[in-house]
């Protein structure tokens, strides 16, 4: 059972500067991914104090890029941050925060591979399972996995709004370094004193995997229907999205993590609660035509099924109908009955 170690210490919708003009972070820090969560972040980081930057994808623009974020009390954030490639002669990076989709991954891993030196913390805010294993060659000092549960939404390609006043940002280790679990204690320390609710967990492997345990269920069942995450309960698909998240604690079983600890009925009605007016990611990927990351959570679950003789059904209806509908760029229909 991962151990979260850290409680939350401040509000959600609080986001001022530090009253001692301290940067909570400190060192070169840069993002790499300027979707929701990006953007999100590094205006959130500017905005205290911290000397951050967008790191370029190749053929992407160089243009300084122009984040404009509306928190969930009103408070609107407007920052410019540079945009270029990065090198190390302009000094060594401390942090790398990578917040692109997790089939990107595996392509951003070997892009920065050379910003990455031994002082180099490499932060994955990826949906999705094995995202750590394009950094395991990597000479970063510390790997930490970081899940974002705020209702993140992408108004166009400068603006993000947060939804609701639920969510919160859970850090963890993804290796067994002294060092990164100390790297993480300090990460959610920062963002909390930047207003935002943070944990810290003892294993980000685990947490990565219960974060799937409830995704699987809850994300394509809402993107299919094209509903808010807190309608998810009362929906035709609910008993579909229950069923997939529990096939993901047989497969974590089968593998060799127990999540039986999990009551998932409770846990997934929770999180719904919490982040009712969300429109996950996956349904805002599929309205707007770009690809999802069902591949990396349903579709991960299904191919580890097949690999510990696990039956997966109703995760592969899923990645199925998301599949399809993602082609047509419509809803095709749900049947409920996955064993059917």
């Amino acid at each position: 059972m991962v151990d979260k170690i850290d409680e939350p210490l401040a509000s959600a919708n609080d986001s001022a500067p530090l009253a001692d003009n301290s940067v909570p972070l400190a060192g070169r820090v840069a993002v790499v991914g300027a979707g929701s969560v990006g953007s999100w972040l590094a205006s959130v980081l500017k905005s205290h104090g911290v000397a951050v930057e967008f790191i370029a994808r190749p053929n992407g623009s160089r243009e300084p890029k122009k984040v404009h974020c509306t928190l969930a009390n009103g408070t609107v954030l407007q920052e410019t941050l540079p945009c270029g490639p990065a090198s190390v002669a302009e000094g060594e990076l401390d942090w790398i925060f990578v917040t692109v989709k997790a089939g990107e991954v595996e392509n951003v891993s070997r892009q920065i591979s050379g910003l990455i030196t031994s002082k180099t913390k490499v932060v994955l805010f990826g949906n999705g399972l094995g995202l750590e294993e394009t950094f395991v060659d990597q000479k970063q000092e510390s790997l930490l996995a970081a899940s974002v549960t705020y209702g993140l939404l992408r108004e166009s390609d400068h603006r993000v709004v947060i939804r609701g006043s639920g969510g919160e940002v859970c850090v963890g280790p993804l290796d067994h370094q002294e060092a990164s679990a100390r790297f993480a204690g300090m990460l959610s320390a920062s963002f909390r004193r930047m207003g935002l609710i943070s944990t810290v967990v003892s294993d980000g492997f685990e947490q990565a995997w219960r974060k799937s345990v409830l995704s699987a269920g809850l994300n394509p069942v809402a993107a299919l229907q094209g509903i808010e995450n807190g309608e998810l309960p009362q929906s035709a698909g609910y008993p579909l999205a229950l069923e997939a998240s529990r096939e993901v604690i047989k497969v974590a079983q089968a593998r060799g993590l127990d999540l039986f600890d999990m009551d998932v009925e409770q846990e997934l009605i929770l999180l719904c609660q919490k982040t009712a007016t969300n429109r996950c990611s996956m349904l805002q990927d599929l309205d707007a035509g770009r690809d999802t990351e069902v591949d990396w959570i349903n579709g991960a679950i299904v191919r580890a099924g097949k690999t510990h003789g696990v039956d997966t059904p109703a995760n592969r209806l899923l990645l199925e109908s998301m599949e399809r509908a993602h082609s047509v760029k419509s809803e095709p229909p749900l049947t409920m009955a996955p064993n059917e």
